[in-house]
């Protein structure tokens, strides 16, 4: 991806709760709003309206799965839609029916709603992390050299002298809810940077921001991390203060894992968390 059209659309992530208009985007990037809305849809497929949109609109779809208690004026207000019935429009036009409906349905079928264990799965700590920066390569937690991946961004950093004293080895869910079918998940497999590398080099870089995380270790399988989430959810954090903060979690990788242990790596899996 062009690497200020990638800026762009971390930005919109980050800020999609505030008034972004098409020319602050651009000026944000150096490019003229003409050019910038043409490279954008070259490079996403979509406008960057049509973006800030849709990313509003599945934080909406999340928020009436993971908060159930909410009104929709609170989360149309979250989403950063400036009215209800703005916010009703956009989401039965993107979704196929009204927020109503849509949080009065099932979940997706494909989502498996066994829980993995019938024992508590989860010793959660609650844990704070400083700015980080990954360096990433883009995959999938179903590809079976998933740690290929790992190994090749951490030996990326290693030879440009960029990595951190701790060699982590990082993955990303870049886009993680509980409405969504697991197909539809990014995942980045990334080495964890060294705090005075100037990033702007490299274009592969994924920032994490400070704050608080639910964290807890597990070696289930990838296949059944839906199951893990929904379970997580449903026995620690709606029995807890907090919700999720954002739409992305991260898992450390134990450092001894092995080829031969996918898909049930050791790692601790950490998810933005913030007091209701």
């Amino acid at each position: 991806m062009d690497k200020r059209i990638q800026q762009a659309y971390d930005f919109i992530k980050k800020n999609y709760q505030q008034k972004l208009l098409l020319q602050d985007l651009a000026a944000l990037v150096d490019l003229s709003p003409f050019h910038f809305q043409r490279l954008f849809k070259q490079e996403m497929g979509e406008s960057p309206l049509q973006c800030m949109n849709r990313i509003r609109i599945e934080r909406a779809a999340h928020l009436m799965r993971a908060i159930p208690d909410l009104s929709m004026s609170e989360i149309a207000a979250d989403c950063g839609f400036s009215s209800l019935a703005t916010f009703s429009r956009a989401f039965s036009q993107k979704i196929g029916m009204s927020p109503l409906v849509f949080s009065q349905s099932v979940h997706p079928a494909d989502i498996d709603m066994t829980p993995v264990s019938p024992e508590p799965l989860f010793d959660v700590k609650i844990e704070y992390f400083p700015d980080m920066h990954l360096y990433y390569t883009r995959t999938s937690i179903y590809r079976e050299q998933l740690l290929e991946d790992f190994q090749a961004a951490l030996s990326f950093c290693e030879l440009e002298g960029i990595h951190h004293p701790s060699k982590r080895m990082i993955g990303v869910w870049t886009y993680l809810t509980i409405h969504h079918p697991h197909q539809a998940f990014n995942y980045y497999a990334g080495a964890q940077l060294a705090e005075n590398v100037n990033v702007t080099n490299f274009e592969k870089i994924y920032f994490i921001p400070e704050g608080k995380y639910a964290c807890f270790s597990t070696n289930h399988s990838y296949h059944q991390f839906l199951g893990i989430l929904i379970e997580w959810k449903a026995n620690w954090l709606d029995k807890k203060p907090y919700v999720i903060r954002d739409l992305f979690a991260f898992e450390i990788i134990d450092p001894a894992a092995k080829k031969m242990d996918y898909p049930c790596f050791q790692r601790r899996i950490c998810i933005p968390i913030r007091h209701k």
